[in-house]
């Protein structure tokens, strides 16, 4: 049955027998014999709309080696031509209405791009976020965790009573004084000589009344502009087991020279290399930390913190 012109259904081309058309065949594929030149190949189109020009499955007359509709199929081992309207601005080759020419789809792909671009940044943004708030909690608790103090708190805040071995040393000279079975103090074997074991408790008291006022320097390059590479005191305590949780690492304290602005001095607190400033009650320390170690007393150099002199540090 005839077809209206204005049908825009593609019009099947008559069929085409091989021996008509010898040669190569840019369709079909190779053609034994002659030189002759085949059906145009249908135009590639872009990627983004190749779905509105989708090619149907070849017919099962025409695949290689099935006979033509019409007789006088293609011999065997010979493929058989491809009978396909070129999609073409002009028209189909066999005639019919003009199909209109579509451009490519370049505003939808900007588009999609513009939206997995900004998604990107987005999901960059909200990792570098948390990334931020992650590395906010881990120092908040990492200040916690080591020993971070505050304006006017203890140092050392702990009973004599819970305190089994205190350590001091000033210089060279180091004792150690262990709590005994009575409660008692004394010297542990290699203490030196003199050492006065019976101000111990004395000694742990001072240290208790000691108070933490600033941080100065969290990493100090230089310790010595503190007096702290060699320190003026050096204190250590173990704690006994009991009900109150143990403190992260052991109680120490360092003390270093007078600071030449306030009356304080910078000290070392726990072993963390973070140097802070701490009350006066710091030279009832080293007054008797000496006494303890059967030192001379020497308060001169008590009596310059916060009198505009340099720090010193602990040579004597």
């Amino acid at each position: 049955m005839a077809r209206h012109a204005s049908d825009p259904r593609p019009r099947r081309l008559p069929p085409v027998r091989a021996e008509a058309r010898p040669g190569r065949s840019r369709v079909g594929g190779q053609v034994r014999g002659g030189g002759g030149r085949g059906l145009p190949r249908q135009r590639r189109l872009p990627r983004p709309c190749q779905h509105r020009f989708r090619r149907e499955p070849r017919p099962v007359a025409h695949r290689r080696g099935a006979p033509h509709p019409e007789g006088g199929g293609a011999p065997a081992g010979q493929a058989g031509a491809r009978h396909r309207p070129a999609a073409t601005a002009g028209g189909l080759a066999g005639g019919g209405p003009p199909v209109p020419r579509r451009l490519p789809c370049r505003v939808g792909h900007l588009v999609r791009t513009e939206i997995e671009m900004t998604r990107r940044g987005l999901a960059a943004a909200a990792i570098a976020v948390a990334a931020m708030a992650a590395l906010a909690y881990y120092l908040e608790r990492r200040d916690v965790l080591e020993g971070k103090h505050v304006a006017a708190e203890l140092v050392f805040p702990y009973n004599t009573t819970r305190v089994a071995e205190v350590t001091v040393q000033i210089g060279d000279r180091r004792a150690t004084l262990v709590r005994g079975p009575g409660g008692a103090w004394q010297p542990a074997p290699g203490s030196p000589e003199g050492t006065r074991e019976d101000l111990a408790a004395d000694l742990i008291g001072a240290w208790g009344r000691v108070r933490f006022l600033e941080v100065i320097d969290e990493n100090p390059d230089d310790p010595g502009r503190y007096g702290l590479d060699e320190p003026r005191v050096r204190l250590a305590a173990r704690l006994k087991e009991g009900e109150q949780p143990a403190p992260p690492r052991p109680p120490s304290f360092e003390l270093g020279g007078p600071n030449p602005l306030q009356p304080s001095y910078y000290a070392r607190l726990d072993g963390f290399p973070r140097v802070v400033l701490v009350t006066v009650q710091a030279a009832e320390v080293e007054t008797l930390a000496r006494r303890v170690l059967g030192l001379p007393d020497e308060s001169s150099g008590n009596e310059d913190a916060g009198n505009g002199s340099p720090p010193v540090t602990s040579g004597r």
